[in-house]
């Protein structure tokens, strides 16, 4: 089995990868992808896992150049081991905006909430993101 580093240096072991077009499809073949690959854990812990995968992917499509520009793309690389699971979504960047937690409120009517990442800090064991040469990468980990 293959390995990659995690951001902590430690080895992980690939479990897959998959490359998508930036358009609307890719939110749901990312879901399924990670769904299938990440069959073996709990359900509970695949739900969270398929739920973070989903908006990760959304926000790839909808904020990022991947979803603005012709033919744009985003990669999921998924890791994991006994005690946790790591999703990434590498995709194109964007110039003009960064992945920022917006905080939650009643107040705001639903459709303009911008929840994705609130999602992913509150159930997530750890997350972040980090610029790459080729765009920009966003992770989750959900402890198993």
């Amino acid at each position: 089995m293959s390995s990659a580093r995690d951001s902590g240096g430690s080895l992980t072991p690939f479990m897959g990868a998959i490359n998508l077009l930036g358009n609307a499809d890719a939110v749901s073949r990312a879901r399924k992808y990670v769904q299938r690959v990440c069959a073996g854990i709990s359900r509970n812990r695949l739900h969270e896992v398929v739920l973070l995968t989903t908006e990760l992917a959304t926000n790839s499509v909808r904020h990022s150049d991947s979803g603005r520009v012709p033919n744009g793309r985003l990669r999921i690389i998924v890791t994991g081991g006994v005690h946790a699971i790591r999703v990434q979504v590498i995709d194109e960047g964007s110039a003009d905006s960064a992945p920022e937690v917006h905080p939650f409120s009643f107040s705001e009517p639903y459709r303009s909430r911008r929840l994705g990442l609130w999602i992913v800090q509150e159930i997530a064991s750890s997350w972040g993101w980090h610029q790459h040469p080729k765009g920009r990468v966003v992770w989750f980990e959900v402890d198993l």
